[in-house]
């Protein structure tokens, strides 16, 4: 079943936060914080860390039960009630990039091999930025790509476990120490894809060169595109939030 919506955040975070600081808040404090909001708005959680070399090094994803989760007053309310600790690795941070994505085209566009489990998800995840050329025409032709071909071809790809594809709803925040204010800060692409495997290195593979090489993905990926950007992450730690008794 694919969420309302999504949360990603992007974290850097620099040399002026401990590093066993960081994480005990992040995994004790700031998560449990949105899984304890009424109503289940949080319904889990995933961390990743980069396994690419690049930054941001920390990703993690939420899964909202509401398409406006991020605007209930129960959510904003936290921003007004940080802890001295929290506030203090927030003002520390080298980056911290917050959006919200929905379900892209007009039908969730994804697929997970038989047996998956939510709560396992795959070790490695291929996040895969697409920025598309203006226009409605070329946003239906990615769903079309998507749909009739690339996802049955990703599935061919040796230890593929799942795949998604969102939109970007919303950009909550982009900033920290590392982030220079007087530059205008680039859009999130429009379109987010993000891929589970077993081993990236099935990437090199000719299932996978094929899924890329096909007619149709070239044309998508030069000239329906203008954009792309990928990334690699490995799974850190998950949270399933239980529903709540009423």
């Amino acid at each position: 079943m694919t969420s309302p919506a999504n949360l990603f955040v992007f974290t850097e975070r620099g040399s002026a936060i401990d590093e066993a600081v960081f994480e005990d808040w992040y995994d004790n404090e700031h998560i449990p914080l949105r899984l304890n909001l009424p109503n289940n708005l949080f319904a889990g959680v995933t961390r990743w860390v980069a396994a690419d070399g690049k930054t941001p090094y920390h990703l993690a994803l939420y899964d909202l039960s509401l398409p406006d989760a991020t605007a209930q007053p129960t959510y904003v309310a936290l921003g007004s009630s940080r802890s001295p600790r929290e506030v203090d690795i927030l003002a520390k941070l080298a980056y911290l990039d917050r959006r919200v994505y929905a379900p892209f085209g007009r039908e969730p566009i994804g697929a997970k091999r038989e047996g998956y489990d939510e709560r396992n998800q795959g070790p490695f995840m291929v996040v895969v930025e697409l920025a598309v050329k203006d226009g409605p025409e070329n946003e239906a032709e990615v769903e079309r790509w998507y749909l009739e071909e690339h996802l049955e071809d990703l599935k061919k790809i040796p230890g593929w476990v799942r795949s998604r594809v969102w939109r970007v709803k919303e950009v909550l925040s982009v900033w920290g120490t590392s982030v220079d204010t007087s530059v205008p800060q680039k859009a999130p692409a429009k379109i987010v894809a993000l891929h589970e495997l077993e081993d990236p290195a099935a990437l090199a593979g000719p299932e996978f060169q094929h899924a890329v090489g096909t007619e149709f993905s070239k044309r998508i990926l030069g000239e329906v595109t203008c954009g792309m950007e990928t990334r690699l992450f490995k799974f850190l730690r998950g949270w399933e939030n239980k529903p709540q008794e009423a």
